[in-house]
């Protein structure tokens, strides 16, 4: 159902059924009972439509009353549904684009509003871009003195012996479940003058303002009974209540304590976005704002004692980007504020209990049952017993009222990062929990817990002044370097002072103030303790200054780590913090490389905040392996991997170049050592025609012979792992290869091959200890190679560049720090090779012999590593030389010969041996600064075994072969496995 409002208006906009609105035309109360008889009219409707009432930019209402004459349920726009009626389904939205004003002059009338939301609303929305307006004109010149609490079972707030009302701009009733507005930019929600607000109620609030909600009246000199309030939400809880009471008139559970218990609560949703202006104060409340008003000015006892159905902990959402002319007052609920913007007033926060009287039943006297009222009637429509009678039936039930205690969750939590130009005063009590979080400059004035008796922690990151801080227990100064006034810092027992060390220290005479500390005066009321955080780098006799002055007995430090400890110190009237430091030296088992990146980064003393970090995370840890698990993880990578790896893949590629020369210097199909440039196949192949006799038949006969072919193209596919374990302390490493070499020779002459091969291989590389440390390599190398045979031996030659493509990734997880340093860069390698091997028949086999050498320089360049949390390193160039020999034997021998191929079987066995040093000695620097430290890699193994195996199938006819092949490289601490697929072909 929509309604659209133009023009001027007359008279009162309602949103009710049709007969209550009947039924009750000029205050839309809702009598209740189940048989309903205050809506007996035709036309009820249990179930009404949702109702849109729109008012476009040329609807006005102005109107000036005393009474509550053209208002309906004493408002201009009010929506009221009987109880009866399902809540979940009367919705209502008012989009106001118009300018309704309310002005009155009285307070005899009670409470007038322009916009009301009452029983059975499920959702009130108001969306404004128009103006609401309300002014109170009543009090003239307003006189606190004139304010008083009534006497009697329930409190009351007056003014000079009249009954405190609220004149409102928005209202809603604690029976509306939830009220929104929608205050866009733009749109003007304000009220002028005393007792008077923009938004009043008890509703679940959620308001969400970029134009203006105001009390035009507020100054900063405007005080809570003044009632210059721009939002005044309270109470609207619920309560445990006896099952099947009036909903209107509830009977309420009462304790062994005599106290209700909190079932509900509600709660007001602030968002003042970056263009919302709020000027006047904002309540979130436990209890009527009036009497509360009126007992403050009074000088009353509180807690006062207030109607019950207007009571209960009222929570808070309240979230600033924009500006708050006003102060804020919250009561035991739950509260969570955040300011980005400007709040020009205070915070204040009461948590004392509050007191409420509530309907008790009168008991009858049977158990489970009520003395009966007499009036009324029953569950089914029926009158009640006679008065005096027990009753099972609570809606006949005779009640009386009882005051009761109730308190919300007691709790603050606030988090300024704008301008907050007041004080933050808590009236905190026994349970009460209150965080409150200070970031920059924009608050310098007094934090006070005025008891002392709540969980209270105050953090201060980047403050520079406060007034003063009064009754916390716990005080984190963080890095702040923060000015107090005469009131100072008053702790109290027991309390915990944490600060943040971020440099270095200094000395007794001249203590450092690298740390977070107060100018000022710091009192314990009893004992108290020091806890120091490090997020800087601190040395053996460093000293710090917590404070300038402090007034304390007994005073601990809270701090557990395995490199250094701290004392306070008091004598001097100063509160100072003595470091002493021990060295890592001293950690058993720790490595020389580990030694080395940690003493580089504890000797940094420079202001990159990132390593001084670092540092301090790593003295923070509090057990010898945790430190050298660290100092593991912030060497550079030089488990020898960057060097070995180049080199064995290398090698392995030199293995396929050098079986493919071998091959040319093995026996002729006539068992004699002839040229390998003479045979029409390799010598495996002139092997199986000449050998593939059995007992059970005779040679076969080789294949005429074809004339000798000018080229021969040839391939490998390799993959290799290889596994290298710690030596000496220092991690080894494990990983994979993958890749392919190629090649193509030509014939030169009888006795003369050469060829080119080409190789290209990708690694990936895990060290064994640091988790998540590795390294990845694409190698590409380029060989040329040759061959001169002689009819009983052979020299072999190749040379050879390779680049590699390193990408290197560190991960540091430890205690207290979380980064990731990843780098690149390029290596070249140039390799020189050499062989001499003498091929020799025996039996059915061909054996061969040789000896070699393999010259290797494998350079790498300087690199620098990116980090987000400062561990990146800056690591110098590397130069390795390798010089390694080899001496063994390979052979051949013929498994299965048909006419047409031959199935055979080629082994290798050589002993390696490096003469040069090829451990990976590593200098490097914190990329933040520092000296450079040097790194020492493992010494490889100078003696490895090389064994290899390979099953072969030729195609005589076609000159075709493949292989596939198994080589091991063998240490004591070193496995290197390899398969190799070869495929030749010859033309």
């Amino acid at each position: 159902m929509s309604v659209t409002c133009s023009g001027t208006i007359t008279t009162a906009i309602t949103a009710y059924d049709a007969a209550a609105a009947t039924a009750t035309p000029s205050n839309g109360g809702n009598s209740y009972t189940p048989a309903n008889p205050a809506f007996p009219s035709t036309g009820y409707n249990p179930n009404p439509p949702t109702a849109t009432i729109t008012l476009d930019s040329t609807a006005v209402r102005n109107l000036t009353t005393n009474t509550q004459t053209g208002l309906a349920d004493r408002g201009m726009i009010a929506a009221n549904f009987s109880n009866d009626e399902d809540p979940a389904v009367n919705n209502v939205t008012i989009n106001n684009a118009g300018w309704l004003s309310l002005t009155t002059s009285q307070l005899s009338a009670g409470r007038l509003h322009v916009i009301v939301a009452d029983s059975q609303v499920n959702k009130f929305t108001v969306n404004n871009t128009g103006t609401l307006a309300v002014t109170q004109n009543f009090f003239g010149t307003f006189d606190p003195a004139k304010l008083s609490v009534s006497s009697g079972a329930t409190a009351s707030g007056r003014y000079n012996g009249t009954n405190l009302a609220i004149i409102s701009a928005l209202y809603s009733d604690d029976n509306t479940n939830s009220f929104v507005v929608n205050n866009r930019a733009g749109g003007t929600i304000s009220a002028t003058g005393n007792y008077a607000a923009a938004y009043y109620g008890r509703a679940d609030t959620t308001i969400a303002n970029s134009g203006t909600i105001a009390n035009t009246s507020w100054t900063s000199a405007s005080r809570f009974y003044d009632g210059h309030w721009a939002i005044a939400a309270f109470a609207g809880a619920e309560f445990d209540t006896i099952p099947g009471s009036n909903p209107d008139t509830p009977l309420y559970k009462f304790d062994s304590s005599g106290n209700v218990t909190v079932t509900e609560t509600k709660a007001l949703t602030l968002t003042n976005n970056t263009s919302g202006v709020i000027k006047g104060d904002i309540l979130a409340l436990d209890t009527n704002p009036l009497t509360t008003a009126a007992g403050l000015a009074a000088g009353s006892t509180f807690p006062l004692t207030g109607s019950g159905s207007n009571s209960g902990p009222r929570d808070s959402v309240i979230s600033n980007a924009g500006l708050i002319q006003g102060n804020i007052y919250l009561g035991s609920g739950e509260h969570d504020v955040s300011n980005s913007g400007t709040i020009a007033g205070s915070i204040s926060v009461d948590q004392s209990a509050s007191r409420g009287s509530f309907a008790k039943a009168t008991p009858g006297t049977i158990a489970g049952t009520y003395s009966s009222s007499g009036t009324g009637t029953d569950a089914n429509g029926n009158a009640c017993p006679t008065a005096g009678a027990n009753t099972a039936d609570p809606l006949c039930a005779a009640s009386t009222n009882q005051a009761a205690i109730f308190f919300g969750a007691r709790s603050f939590n606030l988090v300024n990062t704008g301008r907050l130009g007041g004080d933050i005063v808590i009236n905190d009590q026994d349970g009460a929990t209150n965080t409150i979080l200070l970031k920059g400059t924009g608050f310098s004035g007094n934090v006070v817990a005025q008891n002392g008796l709540g969980a209270n922690s105050l953090t201060l990151d980047g403050v520079a002044s406060l007034a003063s801080v009064v009754n916390f227990g716990t005080l984190d100064l963080m890095k702040s370097q923060v000015s107090v006034g005469a009131g100072g810092v008053q702790l109290v027992d027991g309390a915990v002072l944490r600060t943040t060390i971020f440099g270095a220290g200094g000395s007794a005479a001249a203590p450092s103030a690298n740390i977070g500390n107060i100018m000022g005066t710091v009192t314990f009321a009893g004992a108290g303790t020091i806890a120091p955080t490090l997020q800087g780098i601190v040395r053996n006799g460093d000293v710090y200054r917590v404070a300038t002055s402090v007034s304390a007995t007994q005073l601990d430090v809270d701090f557990t780590s395995a490199l250094v400890g701290f004392t306070a110190d008091t004598a001097t009237g100063s509160l100072l913090l003595n470091a002493s430091v021990r060295s890592p030296a001293t950690i058993a088992g720790i490595s020389p490389s580990t030694l080395a990146a940690l003493n580089g980064l504890f000797g940094y003393t420079g202001g990159n905040m990132q390593v001084q970090a670092l540092g301090g995370a790593v003295q923070s840890l509090g057990t010898d392996r945790e430190v050298r698990n660290a100092g593991d993880q912030l060497r550079p990578l030089m488990n020898g991997a960057q060097v070995q790896v180049p080199l064995s893949t290398a090698a392995l590629f030199q293995d396929q170049i050098d079986n493919r020369l071998t091959t040319a210097a093995g026996p002729s199909a006539n068992a004699r050592v002839a040229s390998a440039f003479a045979a029409e196949t390799d010598p495996l192949a002139s092997m199986l025609m000449a050998y593939g006799a059995t007992k059970a038949r005779p040679a076969l006969k080789a294949p005429a012979i074809a004339p000798e072919p000018e080229r021969t193209v040839w391939g490998s596919l390799i993959g290799t792992n290889a596994s290298q374990r710690d030596v000496a302390g220092v991690a080894g490493y494990s990983g994979n290869t993958g890749g392919l070499v190629a090649g193509i020779d030509q014939r030169i002459d009888g006795a003369f091959r050469v060829g080119a091969a080409f190789g290209y291989a990708t690694s990936s590389i895990d060290d064994r200890t640091a988790a998540g440390d590795a390294v990845g390599m694409q190698h590409y190398q380029g060989t040329v190679y040759g061959a001169y045979v002689q009819p009983s031996w052979y020299v072999n030659g190749s040379a050879g560049v390779a680049l590699v493509d390193y990408t290197t990734t560190r991960r540091i997880n430890f205690a207290g720090f979380t980064d990731t340093a990843s780098g690149s860069h390029k290596g070249w390698l140039t390799l020189l090779r050499g062989e001499f091997g003498m091929p020799v028949k025996v039996d059915q086999a061909v054996l061969t012999p040789f000896a070699g050498v393999t010259y290797g320089r494998l350079d790498q360049q300087a690199y620098t590593e990116a980090s987000a949390a400062g561990a990146a390193l800056t690591v110098a160039r590397q130069t390795t030389n390798s010089v390694r020999s080899n001496l063994g034997f390979r052979s051949t021998l013929p498994l299965l010969v048909t006419s047409t191929y031959g199935f055979g079987l080629e082994t290798l066995a050589a002993w390696r041996h490096e003469f040069g040093n090829t451990a990976q000695n590593v200098t490097a620097a914190f990329a933040g600064g520092g000296a450079t430290f040097v790194a020492a890699g493992p010494s490889p193994e100078r003696n490895l075994a090389e064994l290899g195996a390979a099953l072969k199938l030729v195609a005589f006819g076609e000159r075709q072969s493949i292989s596939l092949g198994y080589n091991a490289v063998v240490g004591s601490k070193y496995l290197e496995q390899s398969a190799v697929l070869k495929v030749r072909a010859e033309f």
